[in-house]
């Protein structure tokens, strides 16, 4: 019996020893909430700043928190204006926090030449509803 309760210690020492030295598996990620939505600021414009508080507002209707700073966000948003030929359209980049592109939507149904703060806001808002209610499932990379 002393030597079996030996080697029993012995086999037990062992196991141990070989799980010391494993590392968890990482499995990939599955999707990941993203509720935290930082929202670039916009260039000294009319047109652009009612483009970002309609869009900070759609946001927030849709149940995103809006940081007042990149750190605290899980994504990042950058409005801007696609330039072709003779017209102007309201685009939205969405990237997470180290850069990388997750969405890009443009509102093509909205090229116009001329634009009033009225029309630049109801495109932010259009735009702010292909991202639909929050969370935004993103898949997970990290």
């Amino acid at each position: 019996m002393h030597r079996s309760g030996m080697l029993f210690g012995l086999i037990w020492f062992a196991l141990a020893c070989l799980d010391v030295g494993c590392a968890p598996s990482r499995r990939a990620e599955g999707p990941r909430a993203v509720t935290r939505v930082f929202v670039v600021p916009p260039p000294p414009d009319p047109l652009a700043e009612a483009a970002h508080d309609a869009f900070v507002r759609a946001l927030r209707r849709r149940g995103y928190v809006v940081p007042a700073s990149s750190p605290e966000a899980q994504a990042v948003a950058r409005l801007s204006w696609r330039q072709s030929e003779d017209a102007q359209a309201l685009c939205l980049s969405l990237s997470d926090p180290a850069g990388g592109l997750l969405r890009s939507v443009t509102d093509e149904g909205q090229r116009r030449s001329f634009w009033t703060s009225a029309q630049a806001a109801d495109a932010a808002g259009r735009l702010a509803a292909h991202l639909g209610q929050a969370p935004l499932a993103m898949v997970g990379s990290d």
